[in-house]
């Protein structure tokens, strides 16, 4: 009797297929199959398989005769083609660590468990940081039930688990296709009817994450339309199980992973989206989110809480600002209100906003766990918005935005426009300043607009050199007290150019940094 099946999906992924395919066959448990799902490949993928599957017997090759378009279908074809007494799920992407078959079974053997798991490890293939998905879940032990740890729920993904093969068909538990998140539900059942789980904390699963790929995985494709109908449907589905299931304590925390997780992925993607599409995202996630125990959104950031009120309202420019402080460093692109009752979010809904499931604009809008009225002047994380940046001649141009967070940005001595190298200005350019116009309903604090004034920009110091790379910045200085904070723009705003240095050898080239920090990089200026 065969202990394990491991079911490996794959699309047209010959590039990283073997990688995957490897990672199994190394296996420390040796008594298991590995059933290779093929989606209906153009590539040659066949050919990879039924090679591999001549030197190791364990090995079987099925093909769908067409595309099935996701993760579903493939997947419930090889639970129906395994035989082994335990279940497991791999990508093509990704890997198992080579003790994951091993540590999982031994768990869920000692434990008389019908479900086991442990944790996954999401590796950016760009800058090849590792971490520890949901670690803090994964204390080892067995649950009688999910109701034991319910906040186990978060980890929704099905490749880093084991499942009794004989317990799913009985149950009648498969992949729910025509969706995407077809994880969601499917362990959402599997917790939810598992009679004992066993946990693990080593990790079992290498899940590999490449942000920056032509071909974007399902949960980094969040721009799509598709993707978030799909989101709000497999949640609606889980509302409804867990409704007919009878488990409020599950309801209560799927509704705080919908709006911590979920909801936080769209809204953060809103940053780097035009006005369309974030719109239409909005206008399919609003309906839902309003469906939702909104109570629970207390367990949210405070920033995020503000952002869904602003999704909830409808203002995507004050959705935008709130998320800027999350995504962009806590960077504050609003009024700081302090009252007697706390400290809040500054925003036309304060007074007199509407209220959602009895929740008032104060409740939404109360950020006092931040401490934004502490900052001083040095502290201060104003959000200076970057709208231009370009050479004329041998004269950088550069305008942008800042919004009076503390209530005295208008009070400046100096703004400067700098380039800062390992923590110091190397370059300053003197700016205008003049009072500006807000571009959202949101906004009741000033706005002030910062432009070049046609001067050049001036090196400080040492010069430096080739190859150097750093960020721009303004240099704000109110009542001798000089603050110096990045200046900011979404990725796709910034201008991929060759702008003047201040030393006429050297150009610089303007790059999108982490964080929304605009960064530079000088090189030979062939142009001067």
């Amino acid at each position: 009797m065969i202990d394990v099946s491991i079911v490996l999906i794959t699309y047209n992924d010959a590039a990283r297929l073997p990688r995957a395919l490897a990672s199994l066959q190394r296996q420390t448990l040796r008594n298991l199959e590995i059933i290779v799902v093929d989606d209906a490949s153009t590539d040659a993928t066949q050919g990879l398989v039924l090679e591999a599957a001549a030197s190791d017997s364990r090995i079987r090759y099925v093909r769908l005769a067409e595309n099935s378009g996701g993760c579903s279908a493939p997947r419930n074809r090889g639970m129906s083609e395994a035989v082994g007494t335990w279940l497991m799920f791999c990508d093509s992407d990704d890997e198992f660590d080579r003790h994951a078959a091993k540590n999982l079974l031994r768990a869920v053997e000692a434990a008389d468990a019908d479900l086991g798991c442990g944790v996954a490890e999401r590796i950016d293939v760009r800058t090849r940081k590792v971490k520890r998905w949901k670690e803090e879940l994964h204390e080892r032990g067995v649950l009688a039930s999910i109701s034991e740890r319910p906040d186990l729920i978060a980890d929704t993904v099905s490749v880093n688990k084991i499942y009794r093969h004989e317990w799913l068909v009985d149950s009648g538990m498969t992949f729910p296709e025509g969706i995407l998140y077809e994880d969601q539900l499917f362990t959402m059942k599997a917790y939810a009817e598992a009679r004992r789980i066993a946990v693990i904390s080593e990790t079992v699963y290498l899940w590999y994450v490449d942000k920056a790929g032509s071909e974007l995985s399902i949960t980094q494709r969040r721009n799509e339309i598709r993707n978030a109908r799909s989101r709000v449907e497999v949640n609606r589905l889980i509302d409804e199980y867990l409704q007919a299931h009878g488990d409020p304590d599950l309801a209560r925390v799927n509704a705080q992973k919908f709006l911590a997780h979920d909801l936080y992925l769209y809204l953060a993607a809103m940053l780097e989206m035009d006005d369309a599409d974030a719109t239409a995202i909005a206008d399919v996630l609003r309906p839902y989110v309003e469906s939702v125990d909104l109570a629970q959104a207390a367990a949210q950031r405070p920033a995020l809480r503000v952002a869904t009120y602003h999704l909830l309202v409808g203002d995507l420019a004050g959705l935008r600002r709130a998320m800027r402080f999350i995504r962009w460093s806590a960077v504050v692109d609003a009024p700081v209100v302090v009252r007697p009752t706390g400290v809040f979010w500054g925003c036309a809904y304060l007074d007199g906003g509407p209220s959602f499931q009895g929740l008032g604009p104060e409740w939404w809008l109360d950020v006092t766990s931040l401490h934004l009225d502490r900052f001083q002047v040095s502290q201060r994380r104003w959000c200076h918005r970057l709208d231009v940046l370009a050479a004329g001649g041998r004269r950088l141009s550069v305008a942008g935005r800042t919004t009076d967070a503390f209530g005295d940005f208008g009070r400046a001595s100096a703004v400067e426009f700098v380039l800062v190298l390992g923590g110091q200005v190397v370059a300053s350019m003197p700016l205008a300043l003049e009072r500006g116009t807000a571009d959202d309903s949101s906004e009741v604090a000033p706005e002030w607009a910062w432009h070049s004034t046609g001067q050049r920009l001036a090196a400080v110091g040492d010069e430096f050199e080739d190859l150097s790379r750093g960020h721009f910045a303004l240099r704000v200085t109110i009542d001798g007290v000089s603050n110096v904070i990045a200046v900011r723009a979404p990725e796709r705003a910034v201008p991929r150019v060759m702008l003047p240095g201040a030393n006429p050898a050297l150009g610089l080239r303007a790059y999108p940094g982490d964080h929304g920090v605009v960064r530079w990089q000088a090189g030979r200026n062939t142009r001067s």
